[in-house]
């Protein structure tokens, strides 16, 4: 008895005339869970930003006496959306372009040191960047100067995350291409930063 011949009864099988069924069905794959859209909080969305513009952010190192380039994004002035009545604050945040990791996220203070760069191709502040230990933590809070660095004394930053625990205040620079946008910056920062400063001491609770 002779075999069969290969590819005879393709007709039954289905197979070499495109007439089987499809292995998947009709293709027609749905997802077995439908997953919401995830939105990303960021922490500001509670604040009003004054003042914003792309610009690249530098820390000056105070051993090597070096600015070392920290990143390049949009750099913003954010006021917090307070209760009337309350005393203003105000922050700096700064985000890396494309991946938006947190660079700057620093309280604008009183008596905090603002300086014109030469040519007004950027400005200098002294500030304490909470951003090094909020990565991955996109929270708001900002660390504040102890009473002792408000004089304006520029030491090597060291990052705080903790509005209690204060920080060593760092001198820091953003540098924009357009010099009124510099200077815009600079008046935004020095209205603010006076605000906060003719603001009274609050009166002591009676004992």
């Amino acid at each position: 008895e002779e075999p069969e011949q290969e590819g005879e009864g393709g007709e039954e099988g289905g197979e070499g005339n495109g007439e089987g069924v499809a292995l998947f069905g009709n293709g027609g794959v749905q997802p077995v869970v439908s997953l919401p859209e995830q939105v990303k909080r960021t922490g500001e969305e509670e604040e009003h930003t004054v003042f914003s513009a792309e610009g690249s952010l530098y820390e000056f190192d105070t051993p090597s006496k070096k600015w070392r380039e920290r990143g390049k994004g949009e750099f913003k002035v954010n006021l917090l959306k307070l209760e009337p009545g309350a005393l203003p604050q105000a922050r700096l945040v700064m985000r890396q372009a494309a991946n938006l990791r947190l660079l700057l996220n620093a309280k604008v203070h009183p008596g905090m040191p603002l300086q014109l760069m030469a040519g007004d191709v950027g400005l200098t502040f002294g500030i304490v960047n909470a951003a090094g230990q909020q990565e991955g933590n996109d929270s708001k809070a900002a660390a504040e100067p102890t009473p002792a660095q408000d004089a304006g004394t520029s030491t090597e930053a060291q990052p705080a995350a903790v509005l209690t625990s204060g920080g060593t205040v760092g001198t820091w620079c953003v540098k924009m291409k357009q010099a009124d946008k510099v200077q815009r910056l600079h008046s935004t920062l020095g209205a603010l930063r006076d605000a906060l400063t003719e603001q009274p001491a609050p009166a002591s609770p009676n004992v």
